[in-house]
């Protein structure tokens, strides 16, 4: 199990953000290491502004990606999630029962910061 404050403890050479939340992506890309690359996958707001250092960017070599996610890919994550290549319990940070949704659902609302992930689970 990892915590938030591991993960922003360390710097990473790709960050990928399947959220499309603003304040994520943001976020993120302070955990970029140098010569990294930031992809943008999630749908964001038609409206939605990023607010990034532009002089960070240019000095630490960041390469910034964005496109809609190819659905043909699907079976090849699958195929990396069977082999464990993928561990996405990583970013698990709470597991429910469905019986539990209303608390799950409650935390995901307060955005808690130690709540990356919220699973529900049958």
């Amino acid at each position: 199990s990892c915590s938030y404050t591991q993960l922003t403890d360390n710097k990473y050479d790709v960050i990928i953000d399947a959220t499309g939340v603003t304040e994520v992506v943001e976020n993120s890309y302070d955990l970029l290491d140098n010569n990294g690359a930031l992809y943008l996958f999630g749908v964001a707001k038609s409206d939605s502004i990023l607010k990034l250092n532009h002089f960070s960017i240019f000095n630490k070599n960041i390469k910034i990606l964005g496109g809609f996610p190819d659905l043909r890919s699907f079976d090849a994550i699958i195929k990396m999630l069977e082999k464990k290549i993928l561990n996405p319990g990583l970013i698990v940070s709470n597991r429910f029962s469905l019986d539990n949704f209303m608390e799950g659902f409650d935390l995901v609302k307060k955005q808690s910061g130690s709540s990356m992930k919220v699973l529900i689970y049958p």
